[in-house]
């Protein structure tokens, strides 16, 4: 990708420095950079001002400079997992009621979709993308929609169309591609930030990034699937007294992703579909299994036995890519979803 990273062009200087001749040859050196490893929005700035977008790379991190790291946590039963994930963001209220947006960067990659385990991978994740590492909070829903309360705890009760856009506006995914409505939330968030590659994931997007390259029963990459296990992950019906909790309080997977057990259900884009080979084929509409897109809870999701807090729906954010909504106005038992978008 020749339009990242450092370049480097070397002349003759003679040619250059005495003559006016046209250069007949020369050599270009180009050195790609890597990705940054997080992705900061600032929803306090607007569109371009200074420090609205900050970059964490991996070189950086592991100095100290963001705060707190650890590297490879987790290993997938013998095999390590390797990542360095930046713990530090769940210090003090910056990145959960400051107003500042996290996203983690997901590499593209091949995994197992769905409960069984066995066998070689059955979906591709063609491109990298970015994630939220936390569920969109009250306090970042209000940043960018101007209403609600300054709380760390999940956004909740909020319905897909209220998300995207409703078919009856003229949005019908994928059909209307990633088109939402201005006065959608997912339409603020654009324009707030500038950013139009903001949507939500799908379901083996959300899958991918939650199992973050393990093949176990949870995401911790242990054998067994113990209450005990679940406690550590997520908030779920026998650690939570039955109500959600403030996001980030668990620990993380290995992509450095929190609450991804537990807690609340999060919104995925697409309706329930037979597995693709590949992420980016979507399924036709005969194909679809479900009648609405809340039913994307996935196998990982269902695995904390019961959510914390079941009545309402959260959201976590990312780019789009996959199938097809109802027109739905209701708002169903979710939290609101987490951001993603494109690397």
């Amino acid at each position: 990708d020749v339009t990242r990273g450092q370049k480097r062009i070397v002349l003759d200087p003679l040619k250059t420095a005495y003559t006016n001749e046209f250069l007949t040859r020369f050599r270009v050196d180009l050195q790609p950079s890597p990705a940054p490893l997080y992705m900061i929005v600032d929803l306090n700035k607007t569109v371009g001002e200074a420090g609205q977008i900050e970059y964490v790379y991996e070189a950086e991190l592991v100095t100290n400079k963001w705060g707190s790291w650890v590297r490879n946590p987790i290993s997938n039963e013998t095999t390590v997992i390797t990542s360095a994930i930046w713990t530090g963001v769940t210090n003090g209220t910056t990145y959960k009621t400051g107003g500042k947006l996290v996203l983690r960067r997901i590499p593209a990659g091949a995994f197992i979709m769905g409960e069984d385990q066995q066998g070689s991978p059955n979906v591709t994740v063609s491109n990298a993308f970015y994630m939220s590492v936390f569920m969109l909070t009250e306090a970042q829903w209000q940043k960018i929609k101007k209403t609600g309360s300054n709380s760390d705890l999940p956004k909740y009760s909020v319905a897909y169309n209220d998300l995207r856009g409703s078919v009856s506006e003229g949005i019908n995914w994928p059909g209307t591609g990633s088109t939402v409505t201005t006065n959608s939330f997912l339409g603020y968030l654009r324009n707030l930030t500038g950013i139009n590659g903001f949507d939500l994931p799908t379901d083996a997007e959300w899958e991918y990034a939650c199992r973050a390259g393990t093949r176990t029963y949870y995401n911790d990459g242990l054998s067994g699937s113990s209450s005990a296990q679940m406690d550590v992950l997520g908030w779920w019906a026998n650690n939570s007294g039955g109500t959600m909790h403030p996001v980030g309080q668990k620990v993380p997977n290995a992509w450095g992703l929190y609450d991804m057990h537990g807690n609340l259900y999060e919104w995925c884009l697409d309706w329930a579909h037979p597995r693709s080979a590949d992420l980016g084929q979507a399924a036709e509409a005969s194909q679809r299994e479900s009648s609405s897109p809340f039913q994307f809870w996935t196998m990982m999701r269902r695995r904390a036995a019961k959510p914390a807090f079941v009545q309402n729906w959260p959201v976590r954010l990312r780019r789009f890519w996959n199938c097809e909504q109802s027109d739905s106005t209701e708002p169903l038992p979710m939290g609101t979803p987490s951001a993603a978008l494109a690397a």
